[in-house]
């Protein structure tokens, strides 16, 4: 990773650093990221977007890396465990039904997860909170149709969702409803 960054978020740079090595480790050779964006997360992840400097196979130009912090409540499911096994599932999934990023890599000893990046776009809370209230119910609305076609996508992959959750160690469990 380019280290003149003066006074970038140590987190930002810290998940950064671990994505390089993983995808390192992945690739057999080295991956640099350069050009972090911290793209806020949470007060349990990190969320970043980081062009790929170097490449040694065709990754694409720029990746979103997201770090889970801390460890989880052992009293409740992993959230981390859950965004992974959601990942694998819609990778999975053809092209024109897949309602999210391909999954890249993950490493669950460093709870990190390697997005693709889908780029830059307004959220839906700075559309329904912004001024123009037909483009907040256009934004809604597709976010909706969005929605139900995953939901469409993945219907009846209940199982395959809990075999990839048992593969994480983590107990899956069907909603009785």
């Amino acid at each position: 990773m380019v280290r003149d960054l003066g006074t970038f978020p140590r987190p930002v740079l810290a998940a950064l650093a671990a994505a390089e090595r993983l995808l390192t480790r992945r690739a057999g050779a080295s991956v640099v990221l350069a050009d972090p964006e911290d793209l806020g997360g949470s007060d349990r992840s990190v969320v970043a977007r980081a062009r790929v400097a170097r490449n040694p196979f065709s990754l694409p130009r720029t990746l979103v890396v997201k770090h889970y912090l801390g460890e989880p409540d052992p009293s409740r499911p992993d959230p981390f465990h859950h965004e992974v096994a959601s990942c694998q599932l819609f990778t999975a999934l053809p092209t024109e039904a897949r309602a999210s990023p391909v999954l890249i890599a993950h490493d669950p000893a460093s709870r990190l997860l390697v997005l693709e990046d889908l780029g830059r776009s307004s959220t839906l809370a700075d559309k329904l909170f912004g001024p123009d209230p037909a483009d907040a119910s256009r934004c809604l609305l597709s976010w909706a149709r969005a929605l139900g076609r995953m939901q469409a996508a993945t219907a009846g992959r209940e199982n395959d969702f809990g075999a990839l959750l048992r593969r994480l160690g983590e107990r899956s469990w069907r909603d009785p409803v």
